[in-house]
């Protein structure tokens, strides 16, 4: 069964033991009530895509971190910033309000941006995001999918053996990256080969002075 919705990243979840459904949104239409009240619990909508139910004894192909990586279904798209959107926090901080232009830029070129920053240099989050929205004219770009686009190209080019330095990633505070491959550990390793100095803030582990480091796009 096929049910039309608002389209957002990947996400699944299972249903008891018989219903498996995976979905790249949250705002559903024609759902049944408890249905939708399930699915809802467990997320935090927003955009328009499809939902697919499968039998669980049906067999799901996982996709591989590269998959992940070339698949630009639905990308770019440029939206309207509304309240509700998961990103709205992120980038009200950075000044954006209600009705922005905000653009969800497709895997391939956040990792084409990842892939030019030189030895020494760093990047983060917030200008990776600066870059996209001037490429696709729009005053904001979507930090969520970009972070998630971001993790997916640190791990494609592991899976792949790939030339993405993506250690050179940062987020926008100079923090390493729980999620990268191998962890902050492998980050801070890599990164201290590169002569940068990685300093503790609690349990979290950030590059000392980064924002002197940052590379100009």
């Amino acid at each position: 069964m096929r049910y039309r919705v608002k389209e957002g990243p990947h996400r699944s979840f299972r249903l008891g033991n018989k219903i498996e459904y995976r979905f790249e949104s949250t705002r559903f239409e024609s759902l049944p009530r408890r249905q939708t009240t399930q699915t809802t619990r467990e997320a935090k909508f927003k955009y328009i895509s499809v939902v697919e139910f499968y039998d669980s004894k049906m067999v799901y192909k996982k996709k591989t971190w590269q998959q992940k990586l070339e698949d630009s279904k639905n990308f770019p798209k440029t939206l309207e910033l509304e309240p509700n959107f998961p990103c709205y926090r992120a980038l009200k901080k950075m000044g954006a309000e209600p009705g922005d232009s905000v653009v969800l830029a497709p895997p391939l070129e956040v990792d084409a941006i990842m892939k030019k920053v030189p030895k020494g240099k760093l990047i983060t989050l917030r200008e990776i995001c600066e870059k996209l929205a001037r490429k696709h004219k729009t005053q904001y770009c979507c930090t969520l999918t970009t972070g998630i686009f971001i993790m997916i190209a640190a791990n494609a080019a592991e899976e792949t053996k790939g030339d993405t330095p993506y250690w050179r990633t940062l987020k926008n505070t100079g923090e390493l990256n729980k999620k990268y491959p191998g962890g902050v550990k492998r980050q801070k390793r890599l990164l201290e080969k590169e002569g940068h100095t990685i300093i503790n803030k609690g349990k979290r582990l950030f590059v000392k002075d980064f924002e002197k480091k940052l590379t100009k796009m």
